[in-house]
């Protein structure tokens, strides 16, 4: 993240100390003069703003560390108990909440599943929870909790076929403002992003993207989605849809669970995400029509998969191909909504495809696992009142039109 150049004094002086957190958020426990070369600002003004952001208890002096012959080197952190922040992912099966201090600390959260997501009923399991979780912390501290962010899809009912939710519902999500909803029933500041941009995030600041700053951020839940991070900032595109990669267009599927297209081409959503697999494991006369079934049946190896894996994997190799052709990114960071070994094998699947796929004009990403696995978009949705209010780059809480 590099500086910006602000209206006058004050708000350079604001910006700075965002960007002092920033650091601290992504880099962990760091020297005065390490924050000033990781921001380009002179060690005197970090010396300000460093002892400012400790007198409002934002950070911490966590130890010394000496190095050779010169005077030891005071570390500083971010003070766990300095902000909290609520985090909501709305899915397309599942609604997970969460209570996250400012480093990253989960601690408490729910989720509660469903055959569709009503938006109604969305708004009444996040207030009725919320007293429950924020219990959780002393009265003082929830005075500290500086908003709810809430990370969920685009374009929720326009996917319906009437399958994934009754068109009746559709229709209310194309006029249904949940930012609103919610700011009529709660006292938090509210803030919406889109579900894998605010993962992509979440990864900058608490996962891979401590050691990778330029990335295509791919998470695979029921549907699939995208996020874009270069020079360490969270690219949201114009319309705030930047990798949009569930209609990213990729070859015909050789799984017998997909009809054949009536485009000429499939789109990367029927041939990598959690819901394929299922359509793909009902055919197989598997009894399982959810994530939590879904699950269930991974842990006990109750499942045959390996068609469907290559499937998917030759599809995500297609991706990413393609997109390095355009981007030139450093590598790709793969998550999922499940434990255990399927996402291993899935990106060591895709590795090899890529292997085959790439061209002799454009540099190979690395192919990497992500680091918050199931709580991904949860915690994306927990760190957007931090993105409001101490990180440098706010793109990430851009919304579309």
């Amino acid at each position: 993240m590099g500086q910006q150049k602000g209206s006058n004094s004050s708000g350079i002086r604001r910006f700075n100390e965002r960007l002092i957190l920033s650091m601290l958020s992504k880099h962990g426990a760091s020297s005065k003069t390490e924050l000033a070369k990781l921001t380009n600002l002179t060690t005197q003004a970090v010396m300000r703003i460093v002892n400012d952001l400790f007198e409002q208890n934002l950070i911490l002096l966590e130890s010394k560390r000496v190095s050779g012959k010169g005077r030891p080197s005071e570390m500083y952190t971010l003070n766990p108990n300095g902000a909290y922040s609520i985090g909501v992912m709305v899915g397309r099966r599942e609604i997970k909440i969460v209570l996250m201090d400012i480093a990253g600390h989960i601690i408490s959260k729910m989720q509660e599943s469903y055959n569709y997501p009503d938006p109604y009923r969305i708004v009444e399991v996040i207030v009725d929870n919320l007293p429950h979780l924020v219990a959780n912390i002393s009265d003082d501290k929830q005075e500290r909790i500086k908003g709810l962010g809430v990370a969920m899809p685009w374009f929720l009912g326009r996917w319906s076929d009437g399958q994934e939710m009754p068109k009746e519902i559709a229709v209310i999500w194309e006029t249904f403002n949940l930012k609103e909803q919610l700011e009529d029933r709660l006292h938090y500041d509210i803030q919406v992003s889109n579900d894998c941009t605010a993962a992509s995030a979440a990864e900058l600041l608490f996962g891979q993207g401590k050691n990778i700053n330029n990335y295509l951020y791919v998470y695979i839940d029921s549907f699939i989605g995208g996020g874009l991070v270069l020079k360490g900032n969270v690219e949201t595109g114009i319309h705030a849809n930047s990798a949009a990669i569930a209609s990213y267009p990729v070859s015909y599927s050789k799984s017998p669970s997909l009809p054949t297209p009536k485009r000429p081409f499939e789109i990367l959503l029927n041939r990598a995400s959690l819901m394929s697999l299922i359509d793909y494991l009902t055919l197989r006369n598997y009894d399982v029509s959810n994530i939590v079934q879904l699950q269930q049946g991974l842990n006990t190896d109750a499942f045959e998969f390996d068609e469907w894996i290559e499937d998917c994997s030759h599809a995500l190799a297609e991706l990413v191909v393609g997109a390095s052709a355009i981007l030139d990114y450093e590598a790709v960071i793969i998550d999922i909504n499940l434990n255990g070994t399927l996402l291993d094998k899935i990106i060591s699947k895709t590795k090899l495809f890529v292997d085959e796929f790439i061209e002799r004009d454009i540099f190979p990403p690395r192919i990497v696992k992500g680091a918050l696995g199931k709580d991904a978009i949860m915690v994306g949705g927990a760190i957007l009142p931090f993105y409001s209010n101490f990180i440098a780059d706010k793109s990430v809480l851009f919304k579309p039109d």
